[in-house]
């Protein structure tokens, strides 16, 4: 049953502008996610004329205060506010990049009208953090593991997922791209399993103890933090049934992310 008031009323939401595209010669379509009611879809008439009111407010990634006016499949948007720019983003290209890839994994996994108090923090300390120059790829990895124990699939970094034997300091781990979690030397799959090394682990897990945003990180080579950035990408990609655009994009940026073929020890 749907919390939203009846048709042609107005409400009132706190949300960010994830997605939006073209609609006919002078509209937009926008993707919202708002605290209140998760995913809304929702229309911009006229923002697209050079007088409009709402040009310029609803960049991507933005957080406003927007009434809206409800409809049967889209929502039109009459005001908004602006409450958070993050524009550390507009000066940190880096940033922003990893940012949008923070914004299509709660496209690609939220549904329309399913709020999460905990999932709309997370996404807005996120970009507190990158816009205030956190370091971007940890502070991606820290997002990614929170949002997928939100999903379900709360990952453990000390036993094996197929015997669950329990791992000691220096055990060979194998990350299972295809169904989450570490498994031992004798239970991985030659096809999904990928290493990664007791240092890697640690990193995770601190990661995934840390309530806020990362501060400080043991010491940890470039490249191996872009391997456990491909191997949560490939995960996410499976559970997504879809290439994730924004991620990919990040590959493809001369970030060097290519994951090794072989899932060999080395």
């Amino acid at each position: 049953m749907s919390n939203l008031p009846p048709n042609r009323h107005p409400f009132e939401v706190e949300a960010f502008v994830l997605k939006h595209y073209d609609y006919n010669e002078h509209d937009r379509i926008v993707v919202l996610y708002s605290r209140k009611f998760g995913v809304l879809r929702s229309i911009a008439k006229g923002v697209r004329r050079p007088r409009s009111k709402l040009a310029g407010r609803l960049d991507l990634l933005r957080c406003n205060h927007l009434v809206l006016e409800r409809g049967r499949n889209l929502h039109k948007i009459t005001q908004c506010d602006a409450l958070r720019s993050f524009s550390g983003l507009n000066r940190d290209y880096h940033a922003l990049t990893h940012a949008l890839a923070m914004g299509e994994l709660i496209a690609s996994f939220s549904q329309e009208e399913d709020p999460n108090e905990y999932l709309f923090a997370l996404f807005l300390h996120g970009l507190e953090a990158l816009s205030a120059g956190t370091e971007a790829l940890p502070l991606l990895l820290w997002f990614e593991l929170h949002y997928l124990e939100q999903l379900g699939y709360q990952q453990d970094w000390d036993f094996c997922a197929q015997c669950e034997i329990d791992f000691r300091p220096r055990d060979y781990h194998f990350f299972d791209t295809l169904h989450g979690g570490l498994r031992c030397e004798a239970c991985k799959r030659k096809e999904t399993c990928r290493y990664l090394s007791f240092e890697q682990v640690e990193v995770l897990r601190g990661l995934q103890a840390s309530e806020g945003p990362p501060q400080s990180l043991p010491e940890l080579k470039p490249q191996a933090m872009r391997q456990l950035q491909a191997c949560l990408q490939s995960y996410f990609e499976q559970l997504a049934e879809k290439p994730l655009k924004a991620l990919t994009y990040l590959q493809d940026d001369n970030l060097g992310w290519a994951m090794p073929n072989e899932t060999r020890k080395p």
